[in-house]
Parts: structure tokens; sequence; C-alpha cells
């Protein structure tokens, strides 16, 4: 004969439930007494304070049961990231060139991201000054200085970047703002959403410093505020180099 017991959580902490297994019957019964209820099934449950009979009891089981089974299954659930090991970081320059209103200027800023090859992900910032605008009608007429600048989510793709030119693409999410100022005071501001996808080539320079070519577009939306200025002034085709400068080991 063997014994199978466990604790119910109810308000006696010390009930106790036993399973008795005597060759080909049952006994489920509490801490001191065991009645029958069927000879023909052979199993028998004893009258307790918190057990009167197997439906109660199963209204007990089951939810732990669904419960360890849930548990489960979110344990061996797969995500995007399940197989992607972080194999090095960077920090990088990008300087932009590319027109807004018109005129041809260069876009400053830098970023840095997490390697989980080939990919990485992480953030960057631009931000740069352009030649005078010049609001021409209205009470506002006059010449302004144009300031621009965005950040958010730097996203890219580097495959066999162990060869010496390889293959680069990245897309740039963010979100910025655009002024108008005179006397360095904001009189006309303006929030807009920015999306840069590029695509070209890099070299390895060193172990450490890398070197991006690419192409690619500024596409700006929101410019709704700014005198005599919208989307279009601001969105532009763009030529990029980036230095990248970090470790970029497998190993790391």
């Amino acid at each position: 004969m063997s014994n199978l017991g466990f604790r119910y959580p109810a308000e006696s902490p010390t009930f106790i439930s036993v399973f008795r297994f005597e060759k080909n019957k049952i006994r489920v019964g509490g801490k001191h007494c065991f009645s029958h209820l069927s000879k023909e099934s052979n199993i028998y449950f004893g009258n307790t304070p918190e057990i009167t009979d197997n439906k109660t009891a199963m209204r007990k089981i089951l939810p732990l049961v669904f419960g360890l089974l849930l548990i489960g299954q979110l344990g061996a659930q797969e995500t995007l990231f399940n197989n992607l090991d972080v194999t090095g970081a960077f920090g990088a320059v990008i300087i932009e060139t590319g027109s807004i209103n018109g005129e041809v200027g260069a876009d400053v800023g830098g970023g840095g991201a997490l390697i989980m090859s080939p990919v990485f992900i992480g953030g960057y910032g631009m931000g740069t000054s352009y030649p005078v605008h010049t609001i021409t009608q209205g009470d506002d007429a006059g010449e302004y200085d144009l300031k621009f600048g965005h950040g958010g989510l730097w996203m890219g793709i580097v495959p066999k970047s162990d060869k010496l030119i390889h293959f680069y693409g990245s897309a740039k999410i963010g979100w910025g703002k655009a002024r108008l100022r005179q006397d360095k005071d904001n009189i006309f501001t303006d929030r807009v959403f920015v999306l840069t996808p590029e695509l070209g080539f890099e070299v390895n320079l060193t172990e450490w410093l890398k070197m991006t070519f690419t192409g690619g577009y500024r596409w700006v939306n929101g410019a709704t505020r700014l005198q005599e200025l919208d989307n279009d002034d601001f969105s532009s085709p763009l030529g990029t180099i980036t230095f990248r400068m970090g470790g970029f080991s497998d190993d790391f």
C-alpha cells in the first residue's frame, strides 16, 4: 500500500488529504476518517471539513492545473528576439547632405546602437542651422533664422560585416521641431515627423572603425505652422556619410 498526500489552501491550515492505493482500490480521505461511498467503483472518499464529494475536489484542483499549464505555455513561447545575441555596440557620427527650402546644406548629428548581428537597434539625433528664410508677405514679413532638428529610433541591417566592403541599410524614425527665429527667440515653431530610409555600402577601416556611404530620402510630415514653408520644403533626397566606432566582434 502507498500513500500520497497534499495540503489544501483552505480555512484550516493543518488539513491534509491523503490518497491511498490498495491493490485496485483508491482511498481519498481526511486526516482521521475514511468512509465508503461506493464498493462497486472501489473508490472511497472521506468526509472532511473542506471536501465532501469529488465535485468539490475537482473545483479546487482544476484551477491549479490550468494555472500550471498556462505558466508552462508562457515560458515556452517564441519571441522576436529569442535567437538574437548582442555581438557589439557602437557610437556614430552622421553627416547628411540635403536641402531645405531649396537651400543645400549639411545636417550633423550622431547616434548609437546595440548590434545583434546582422541587425542593430538604437537611437539617433540630428540638427542644423540653414540660411536665413525670408517671409515676403503679411505682418510677419522679414528675415528669420531657420533651425531644424529631429531624433528617434535607428534600425539597420549589415550582413557579412566582416568583409572589407559590404552592404549597409538603415532607417531612422524620429520626431523633431522646425523653428523660425529672430534674435534667438522662437517666433514660429512646429513639430514634425521624420522618416529617413537609406541604402549603400560600408568599408571596414579598422577593427573598431567603419565608414558608410549611403543614398536616401528624408520624408517630413506635420509642417503646417511655419510661414511660407510646408512638408515639401523639408523633404529631400540625401547623401550621407556615417562613421561607426565601437566593438563589432562576435566575442563582444
